[in-house]
């Protein structure tokens, strides 16, 4: 009785991976979507929308978006999107 308790136990656990996974790919088709054909006056404002997006999916604190640098001596934040009282990054 016990090998088919933990039998149903793992079967929940990987139905659960399974749909977070689906959740995951559909949020990551339905963002990627909306920069296709945008014009190029709206680019700002897209992302950040999308990084607040990815605030609300992952359920964090703070999103941005970074550039390297081209002498490879680091990275600059382009885009940050912030919770609220979540002091921005300097």
């Amino acid at each position: 009785m016990n090998s088919l308790k933990g039998t149903m136990t793992q079967r929940k656990q990987v139905e659960q991976s399974l749909e977070n996974r689906l959740r995951f790919e559909r949020f990551l088709s339905d963002l990627s979507a909306r920069f296709v054909n945008i014009p190029p006056d709206r680019v700002d404002s897209e992302i950040d929308h999308g990084l607040r997006q990815i605030l609300e999916f992952f359920q964090v604190d703070r999103a941005g978006l970074l550039r390297s640098l081209p002498d490879g001596s680091g990275h600059q934040i382009t885009h940050g999107v912030y919770g609220e009282n979540v002091p921005p990054v300097p």
